[in-house]
């Protein structure tokens, strides 16, 4: 979070124990410190974790945190036993077949730039949901299912409707692939984050993703490649 020029760095923590079946929710973190530099680096977040411990008065038994390099640094420096987030984490099988592909970045530089072109003309009632160009493979599913939407009904609007959303036909194919990649991933999200890590769960996971690739091998390549990299990271 950025007030002003000032970087903030926030700490929310949670019981170790798991006391109940329940996924957790907001209101069980609680949060243990905030800070504020113009800059972070490994060391400085480092430097967080371990006053906000002293000030705690325990260590932590684990740290949880997205991919980002610095706080990745962080993790290894202060030796914490690092616990990446599942959402972040789960988006990278989806990058793999798309990181650098000049179709998929059209697509959603053209669904997030119809968003801020057209939001306050009178197609606006038309538009989809907020899609980021930078962090493109965190939470699409609800542009990629608005891109299907609009295909499958595209001979409803009216003319100027037509003209502003001529992108959603252009870039049909990408949609169509990215929900085949997306639906196992959010399979696989929903059963971790509901159902708890653990062994059991994982191979239900790894055997859900080898039936989809299986199955998708001939007609969806990105999600071949997606699943296969999924199976990867699950077994090894």
């Amino acid at each position: 979070m950025m007030p002003g020029g000032e970087k903030m760095l926030p700490s929310p923590g949670i019981g170790a124990e798991r006391k109940s079946d329940v996924p957790l929710g907001r209101s069980d973190v609680k949060v243990l410190d905030i800070w504020a530099a113009s800059n972070w680096n490994g060391t400085g977040i480092k430097a967080v974790l371990s006053a906000t411990e002293k000030k705690e008065g325990k260590p932590s038994l684990h740290a949880i945190s997205d991919n980002d390099t610095k706080l990745n640094g962080a993790m290894r420096e202060s030796s914490h036993v690092h616990v990446r987030d599942t959402g972040h984490t789960m988006a990278l099988p989806a990058k793999k077949p798309y990181g650098e592909d000049k179709h998929f970045k059209a697509c959603t530089k053209a669904t997030a730039g119809v968003k801020v072109r057209e939001a306050m003309r009178e197609t606006g009632y038309l538009l989809p949901p907020r899609q980021r160009t930078i962090a493109r493979f965190m939470n699409p599913s609800h542009a990629i299912e608005w891109g299907k939407n609009r295909q499958r009904i595209f001979a409803s609007p009216n003319t100027n409707g037509k003209q502003t959303l001529d992108f959603v036909n252009t870039h049909g194919k990408t949609t169509v692939e990215l929900s085949g990649v997306l639906g196992f991933v959010n399979y696989v999200l929903k059963q971790i984050k509901s159902e708890g890590l653990s062994k059991k769960n994982i191979d239900t996971c790894l055997k859900e993703t080898d039936q989809d690739v299986e199955k998708e091998e001939q007609k969806n390549k990105p999600v071949q490649i997606a699943g296969t990299s999924i199976v990867g990271t699950g077994t090894g």
